[in-house]
Order: structure tokens, then sequence, then C-alpha cells
């Protein structure tokens, strides 16, 4: 709904040899801003735009839980929108992303709904 609140929850894998931290990268759309990034962080920048969290580090072949808590605009256009994620690995340079649907509804006409993304 206009004026809410919705968390996703990311759960970033490491399929490479190698332990390491990873960057998260979210961008809002139009009408939602990161209030808040939790889980297996070390770090975050919430006021810039897009928001980053840096991961703590993972073990080869090992995952860490991230949890994005969205806000949505009072006055932010209803109907469907896409939130989407990306993951860089800094030394190795793999990437990964991915995309949830939402829908945004007026504040008087029920829920919003997220759901979980995986990179």
């Amino acid at each position: 709904d206009q004026g809410t609140s919705f968390d996703i929850t990311y759960t970033i894998d490491n399929t490479g040899a190698d332990p390491g931290s990873t960057t998260l990268t979210v961008p809002a759309p139009s009408g939602v801003s990161v209030s808040d990034i939790t889980g297996d962080v070390r770090s975050t920048s919430i006021g810039s735009s897009p928001a980053t969290a840096s991961t703590d580090s993972v073990p080869s072949g090992g995952s860490v839980s991230v949890t994005v808590s969205y806000d949505v605009d009072s006055s932010a256009s209803t109907g469907s929108t896409t939130i989407n994620a990306d993951v860089e690995a800094p030394i190795s340079g793999n990437t990964g992303s991915t995309s949830t649907g939402v829908n945004v509804q007026s504040s008087s006409s029920g829920g919003s709904g997220g759901s979980g993304g995986s990179s």
C-alpha cells in the first residue's frame, strides 16, 4: 500500500573457489525508498542512490542472507513495479542480479507485496 513498508530477503551464494565479500546494490524505483539493510552485512550506504551493502565474507560454497526494507511513499504511483538487486564480488568481478515484482495499491485498497530474490 502507499505509505507502508515491505521487506525482501536476498540470499547470496558463493559458488566460487575462494571466500570473499560481495557488494549488493539495490536501486529503488520511483516512489519507493530503501529504509534499512540488515543481515549478514558489515557496512551499508542507505542515504545514497542506489543503496548499497557490503556483505560479510562468504566462504566458498556458503551463502549470506541480506534483508532490505523498503518504504512506499504515500503518493507513489499505483500498479506493478519491479525491484532490482545486483551483486558483485569486487575481487573476482563476478556478478549476478535478480528482479522482484511488486504491486503498489492505493492506501485504501489492501496490501502490497514483495517476495524474496536469489542471486
